[in-house]
């Protein structure tokens, strides 16, 4: 080999082993353990049917981004929500996620602005909270309304002393059914003592129990519809018993509210989601995409 070529060999050699010291120089630099993010979530009921597939979303999505999550009842220990919350964040909270009620709304304004907060529902007040992950009511009453159209009539039940989401559901579902031109009659009524049911057409209900305590019922099966899910009622729904439930993926819920706390987190920017609607029935609840939406805890 001649002088000219042995020198440049070297030199190449010499380049080669320089970036090797600088590369392994930069993975010792940046070995260390990955920032941890602390997520409050602060739920009603956190053990319940209702909030198995949530949970299982967050649970994932805190996997995936490193962190580290809190559940904490709502009314724990007879706390109200808005001491707990401010607990957290002096207790060096990063974020929190909580459900969207008005008497968090003061004490969310007096949060500090590192702390990001996510919120499972539409917003309380304009300006509060980072990014809302919200179920689309509208669209959830228009689909029950498509559903129970079919049997030509329907009867509305709603529970006395319902909540805002319940009567909006409620709306929603009569506006779906006038605008098929089906007739439809809200009744209120009470799961513990239901009031005689009638024999034909379809018969709706806008909460979980409630529907549970109709397709319970002699004489209702494949007449029951309704909005949300239960363990309960994925069994009467394979068995005949509920025709169709409207659901959101509280799978996806959870995942997104996570991970898009953790994105303002991270970057500083995020933004609220609308959740897709989907009507399930003894035919589609064990065909993907639905089965994943049911069953995503299992």
């Amino acid at each position: 080999m001649r002088r000219g070529e042995k020198c440049l060999l070297l030199a190449v050699l010499a380049t080669l082993m320089a970036a090797l010291i600088l590369l392994l120089i930069q993975s010792a630099g940046g070995g260390g353990a990955a920032e941890v993010y602390h997520v409050s979530v602060l739920l009603d009921a956190a053990e319940s049917d209702r909030w198995k597939n949530l949970r299982a979303g967050m649970n994932q999505a805190a996997l995936e981004r490193n962190v580290d999550l809190r559940f904490i009842p709502r009314y724990d220990e007879g706390a109200a929500q808005s001491e707990i919350l401010r607990q957290e964040w002096e207790g060096g909270a990063d974020g929190v996620i909580v459900l969207p009620t008005e008497d968090l709304t003061p004490v969310l304004k007096e949060a500090p602005d590192r702390l990001a907060v996510g919120i499972l529902g539409p917003r309380t007040a304009r300006g509060v909270g980072d990014c809302c992950i919200a179920p689309d009511y509208a669209g959830m009453g228009r689909s029950l309304a498509e559903a129970a159209a079919e049997l030509g009539s329907c009867t509305l039940y709603v529970e006395e002393g319902a909540g805002q989401t319940a009567l909006e559901l409620a709306q929603a579902v009569e506006a779906g059914l006038a605008g098929l031109g089906v007739p439809c009659e809200r009744r209120t009524a009470d799961p513990a003592d239901l009031p005689p049911l009638p024999e034909h057409g379809a018969l709706a209900a806008v909460e979980p129990e409630l529907l549970e305590a109709i397709c319970a019922v002699r004489g209702t099966r494949g007449r029951a519809f309704g909005v949300g899910t239960s363990d309960t009622l994925l069994r009467a729904l394979e068995e005949g018993r509920v025709a169709a439930m409207v659901v959101q993926s509280d799978y996806d819920m959870g995942y997104l509210a996570v991970s898009q706390v953790t994105e303002q987190l991270t970057r500083g920017k995020t933004g609220d989601v609308t959740l897709e609607t989907y009507t399930a029935t003894g035919e589609n609840m064990f065909r993907r995409p639905m089965a994943d939406i049911l069953f995503a805890n299992y």
